[in-house]
């Protein structure tokens, strides 16, 4: 019975933890959500290898004013460029539980400015397709629905992991039951029994 209720909530970390193993089953999860269009690929984000020389401080810039922006937001995280022409990526998280809604900014590490993208931006600018995109990780955890949805997945994953447990020991019990002795009254003839003689 507890796998039954289980398989409920395991389902959708089933149908969401599929994204990161097919490709196919991304191009469609986006392809339903916008009416048709083709997920878009990498966007490449550069910062202007023909700006002046970068300054030390400008990834001390780009983090305060960015601090600035998102200051009611629970967390904050600044990577840095992975090479000369990447950009700075900011993130701004509205709640430490979740990280669908999140803003992602690029800043040049040159000039410290920013970078719009047309896609994995801001929040506020996400499509439908994209916001479901961004939900895959959460729904998979259960942090979609805060503390309580991802202590419910956990259980919920625990009960699956104990299942083929429980199913061979019901199976090893079934097959240890001693055979019951046939009932001689159920096997006599049934017009004997009720014979007025």
């Amino acid at each position: 019975m507890l796998g039954f209720y289980a398989s409920w909530i395991v389902l959708f970390a089933a149908l969401t933890g599929l994204v990161w193993s097919f490709q196919w089953v991304v191009q469609a999860e986006f392809w339903v959500f916008s009416g048709g269009k083709t997920r878009p690929g990498a966007v490449a984000v550069n910062s202007d290898g023909h700006a002046p020389a970068k300054d030390s401080t400008t990834i001390n810039q780009v983090f305060d004013q960015f601090r600035q922006r998102y200051h009611d937001a629970a967390v904050l995280t600044l990577s840095l460029p992975v090479n000369d022409s990447a950009p700075i990526v900011a993130r701004a998280y509205p709640s430490s539980q979740q990280s669908h809604n999140a803003d992602y900014c690029y800043f040049d590490q040159y000039t410290g400015k920013e970078i719009p993208v047309p896609y994995l931006g801001k929040y506020a600018d996400a499509t439908l397709a994209e916001k479901v995109v961004r939900m895959n990780y959460d729904i998979h955890v259960g942090a979609i629905a805060g503390l309580p949805g991802r202590i419910a997945m956990f259980f919920a994953s625990l009960i699956s992991a104990s299942l083929p447990v429980t199913g061979f020991m019901v199976w090893w019990g079934r097959k240890k039951k001693k055979k019951k002795p046939a009932n001689k009254l159920s096997s006599a003839n049934p017009l004997r029994l009720f014979s007025t003689r």
